[in-house]
């Protein structure tokens, strides 16, 4: 997974660990935005992780769901991540 330092940085500041930021590359929905791609978790990206990863693990890190990435389509770069509102 590469990140910008941008993106680095603000996963530290905003305590979204790196497991979290692989599940949204692997799992996360996909969309549009402003020419860059935003990762996001759906209800069918979280029973994919449960069925991979089991039930227990992702309610144990449930709050870490309404996390999001966005990512250069070109270099496949994080960007940076956030917090849905």
């Amino acid at each position: 997974m590469d990140l910008t330092r941008h993106a680095s940085i603000r996963s530290q500041q905003r305590g979204i660990p790196p497991l979290i930021m692989r599940w949204l590359l692997e799992y996360g929905d996909r969309t549009a935005a402003h020419g860059a791609m935003r990762l996001s978790f759906s209800k069918r990206s979280r029973r994919e992780i449960e069925a991979d990863e089991g039930k227990q693990v992702v309610s144990q890190l449930g709050r870490f769901m309404a996390a999001s990435a966005i990512v250069d389509p070109r270099t496949d770069s994080v960007i940076t991540v956030m917090w849905n509102k």
